[in-house]
């Protein structure tokens, strides 16, 4: 008799906790709020009926709110109504996108000049876009880290850091890097202005395509020729002066190895690519194939450097937005490089060895700005 009293206790003991332990948990599953501050306390971004409500909610420019389904159902009268089947939303903050520069005393006084020169004329008619803050490793401000080469890097934020990129670490997220060789100081090479339009062209690529960088050929090659575009339009020479030399003959035999950079299997940035000549070929070889649709040149550029770029976000593969935007597949844009006429240059020079092509039928107008491309309606 003991036994079963005692098994009986036990049993009502246990079936307490339960009782308790599960208003405990109602209690902190609040679902009946009075206002949407005491809702937010709970849900900061507020609540949404569905997955396919909380999507809406983001495309409307609100954060992305929690779905709860019951608390919605529980507040719709007292705090609606309701915004795309949400209640109690947050819109996004608007970060405004900045730079901070950290410029070594090393670098001379008229570089620095042209440096803050060069941001501002690119930041007015190529303005970083506010996708760019959807990038996890991006952070405000963007910083940029110069020095002249004749010093070992002065920045212990960057340690190891050298040469010109957009790099990234835990601390800083992705910055950009200007190390500047001293004999382009000594030379008075052009490249150590042309190298910050350059920079901050991949800057604005990471905004637009929200960090989808790819292919190769179409990034490097778009930002080695916006730099010649600003140096021909503000310095009034580039490398197209040249005839871009030298581009590897590899390009039009071989253009699918140019989607990758040398390090990953490819060809970019390699001695077929010597300062991403034969990528900026690439870019211009497309630009010159929509011009013979009756694309107007300025216009043909920005479906190539800005509206396929902002395209990237929409598709899966960049073949798709490459599709959509050219209305042509790439498959087809490499066979027209192997079937066009690039005549060999025949020309020589000690530092470059093997077959370069004649790119002169594809360089853009003496006259065409950045302006022109980036403002055309």
């Amino acid at each position: 008799m003991q036994r079963t009293l005692g098994v009986g206790l036990s049993l009502c003991l246990a079936f307490s906790a339960v009782v308790v332990s599960g208003s405990v948990a109602h209690a902190v599953e609040r679902v009946r709020f009075d206002q949407c501050s005491e809702l937010q306390a709970r849900f900061p971004t507020g609540v949404a009926k569905s997955a396919v409500a909380a999507q809406s909610a983001v495309s409307l420019g609100y954060e992305r709110p929690a779905v709860r389904k019951k608390v919605f159902r529980k507040n719709r009268k007292a705090l609606g109504p309701p915004t795309a089947g949400s209640l109690c939303l947050s819109k996004i903050e608007v970060k405004e996108f900045a730079f901070q520069y950290n410029l070594d005393s090393s670098l001379p006084a008229d570089w620095v000049a042209d440096f803050e020169t060069i941001i501002n004329n690119l930041g007015a008619v190529l303005p970083i876009s506010e996708r760019i803050h959807s990038v996890p490793d991006v952070k405000m401000p963007f910083q940029i880290f110069a020095w002249n080469s004749a010093v070992p890097n002065p920045f212990p934020q960057i340690p190891g850091a050298g040469g010109a990129s957009i790099s990234g670490n835990d601390l800083l997220g992705k910055h950009m890097i200007l190390e500047i060789p001293e004999s382009e100081f000594t030379n008075n090479s052009l490249h150590r202005y042309s190298v910050i339009a350059h920079e901050y062209f991949h800057v604005y690529q990471i905004g637009l395509s929200e960090d989808i960088m790819e292919p190769t050929w179409m990034i490097e090659g778009g930002a080695k020729v916006v730099e010649e575009l600003y140096t021909q339009q503000y310095y009034g020479q580039s490398e197209f002066d040249s005839g871009l030399f030298p581009v590897s003959a590899t390009v039009v035999s071989n253009p699918a190895a140019f989607e990758k950079y040398d390090r990953d299997g490819g060809l970019v940035g390699s001695s077929a690519d010597i300062n991403y000549n034969s990528s900026a070929f690439m870019v211009l070889a497309l630009v010159d194939m929509l011009e013979q649709r009756g694309i107007s040149e300025a216009r043909a550029f920005e479906m190539v450097l800005d509206d396929f770029v902002a395209e990237l976000p929409d598709h899966a593969n960049w073949r798709d937005a490459f599709q959509a935007v050219f209305s042509m597949n790439v498959q087809d844009f490499y066979s027209s490089l192997a079937s066009g006429s690039y005549p060999s240059t025949g020309a020589t020079d000690d530092w470059f060895e093997g077959p370069a092509i004649d790119v002169g039928a594809v360089l853009p107008s003496k006259s065409l700005t950045l302006n022109a491309i980036f403002a055309t309606p």
